[in-house]
């Protein structure tokens, strides 16, 4: 069975001070309401990081600076799964920003835009 959901690709940024706990870095993570605790401290770490938020500041401080913020990006996207050894994953470019318009996209019948590299599509 086919199905679609957000990740989030390359979280590889500095963990910030309020999260405790040591963080296993994946390439990509899918994010659900099943997400685990690690899984959304790595979408966290993540998410502030590819935001240049100091990673050193205060939980509180950081959403702060991130809610100041005109505009919010993150690495990631929409995922096309056929099952677990076929899919489309979204690439550079791309972000979980995009949803609504990726979205639109596939009810349109159109192919959504999923970043440059090496041009993917659906």
């Amino acid at each position: 069975m086919s199905y679609m959901k957000p990740v989030i690709r390359e979280p590889y940024y500095d963990k910030p001070i309020w999260i405790e706990n040591e963080v296993t870095r994946k390439e990509f993570t899918f994010l659900s309401s099943n997400s685990s605790e690690a899984e959304v401290e790595l979408f966290l770490l993540h998410l502030f990081g590819y935001n240049r938020i100091d990673a050193s500041i205060s939980f509180e401080e950081s959403f702060k600076v991130l809610l100041k913020e005109d505009e919010v990006a993150i690495l990631g996207g929409v995922a096309f799964l056929q099952d677990d050894e076929t899919f489309i994953m979204p690439s550079c470019c791309c972000g979980l920003e995009e949803i609504q318009s990726i979205d639109y996209s596939i009810k349109a019948k159109q192919s959504p835009w999923l970043g440059h590299d090496p041009s993917p599509g659906a």
